[in-house]
């Protein structure tokens, strides 16, 4: 039978693991002397207790015996939690970076605040090349892309430049010019300041409409900024409503052409918090105080409703999915919009 070998330190290589890992021990295992029971290559029994019979390199340790690397770690597969993944230094704050999509299949409790992409307001990523590169996707797919181009998460001119300049090469055809995010993270406090620059040339361009006001702008800035801009716009966006009173509203004041923001098909609960987001303090109360109607809006068709009410003002649309991407193409597919 093989001794154990004992030295203190290794320099080498190579470790290779040579047993199989299918149906039987791992093929490669680190474990303490503690947990050696003599110096034949046992541990103790119940070591491998929670150890499935697929794993081919196993680690031992305990709540108060971690294992700590140093550097960065690289995952090339899939990280698979059996029980938690925790910030274990309180001392020092750590962030989770999600690149794609972070899945959560059952539930997901939240103690402190779970903030997604704060500030930074370029989708679908935090940098405008990504968002770029989706958008030349699309034109090679044959559809229209309409990058947003958030003011206030742009850092400066020449990010800018950049952005636009990959945009047009790309093959895209229009723009949304936005405030963005209520804090700048470069010389950029407006869409107007974009706008002005002259960069957007031969773009069809979209500027934000607020028949509900703003939490970030009072109500005669707001106005005051539209006029500013419309002589650079080519039509208006407005926030997701729910009331078609203010939008019948706004539109009738509007010398553009008005693209009215809906929801696609969402929880009630979603359709609450969205609406606090963006200020929509109409649509807020309209949800508050109609409870069969906000109810009603969690079936597939139910956009219809609103559609129905404002379409002799506008049969222009703009849908924010809010992540229920798949549901709302349903919707489309089932009201044959697409």
């Amino acid at each position: 039978m093989a001794k154990d070998f004992r030295t203190n330190q290794v320099r080498s290589h190579k470790i290779i693991g040579s047993g199989s890992s299918v149906g039987s021990k791992p093929s490669l295992m680190i474990y303490s002397a503690s947990s050696a029971t003599d110096f034949d290559g046992s541990y103790e029994g119940n070591m491998l207790a929670d150890v499935g019979t697929d794993t081919w390199l196993f680690v031992s340790g305990s709540p108060s015996n971690r294992v700590t690397f140093g550097g960065d770690v690289t995952i090339s597969g899939t990280i698979r939690a059996e029980k938690m993944i925790v910030e274990i230094d309180e001392a020092t704050t750590g962030s989770l970076w999600v690149s794609g999509s972070l899945v959560v299949s059952q539930s997901a409790t939240v103690y402190e605040g779970l903030v997604v992409n704060e500030s930074r307001g370029v989708l679908p990523g935090n940098d405008f090349r990504e968002v770029a590169s989706k958008a030349k996707e699309l034109v090679q797919s044959g559809f229209n892309p309409v990058p947003h181009f958030p003011a206030r998460s742009i850092k400066n001119l020449n990010e800018l430049k950049d952005y636009v300049s990959m945009c047009k090469d790309f093959g895209v055809k229009q723009a949304l010019v936005i405030g963005g995010s209520s804090e700048p993270i470069g010389n950029f406090h407006s869409s107007l300041q974009l706008l002005e620059t002259g960069l957007f040339q031969g773009f069809k361009i979209g500027i934000a409409g607020h028949p509900e006001g703003s939490p970030d702008i009072s109500d005669s800035d707001l106005e005051k900024a539209m006029e500013d801009k419309k002589p650079f716009a080519d039509y208006i966006v407005t926030q997701w409503l729910l009331n078609p009173d203010p939008i019948n509203k706004f539109i009738s004041k509007q010398s553009l052409p008005v693209h009215v923001g809906i929801t696609g098909p969402l929880k009630i609960t979603s359709l609450i918090k969205f609406a606090n987001i963006v200020g929509a303090k109409n649509s807020l109360n309209f949800i508050k105080s109609n409870a069969t109607k906000a109810l009603d809006l969690l079936r597939p068709s139910d956009p219809n409703d609103l559609i129905n009410k404002i379409k002799g003002s506008t049969n222009n649309f703009h849908i924010y999915t809010f992540g229920s991407l798949k549901e709302t193409n349903k919707w489309l597919v089932k009201n044959n919009y697409a």
